[in-house]
């Protein structure tokens, strides 16, 4: 038979690592909150970053007078690609 007093110290110590895991898995939550929100972050950067180059795009395809300008001087291809290709990596 066990002693009352031995079985209370197990207990304890039991419940002394019980904290201990439940603190661990509340700093890992703690660390990944933040990772999320980081990443959150960093997609809300690129969301946009993506926007502004589909309205440049969009803004170059709809502005008469750049197209004008551009085809005058033989850039407007290369333009376009170039911006299509930013709207394209910011994606």
């Amino acid at each position: 038979m066990e002693n009352p007093i031995e079985a209370w110290n197990k207990d304890l110590r039991q419940c002394l690592r019980d904290v201990e895991v439940k603190r661990a898995g509340e700093r890992r939550l703690s660390h990944l909150q933040i990772d999320i929100e980081e990443q959150r972050g960093i997609a809300e950067d690129w969301l946009r970053a993506l926007q502004r180059e589909r309205e440049d795009v969009s803004q170059l395809a709809s502005s008469t007078f750049s197209q004008f300008w551009l085809k005058l001087f033989g850039k407007w291809d290369e333009r376009v690609g170039r911006e299509e290709k930013e709207a394209i990596e910011a994606k």
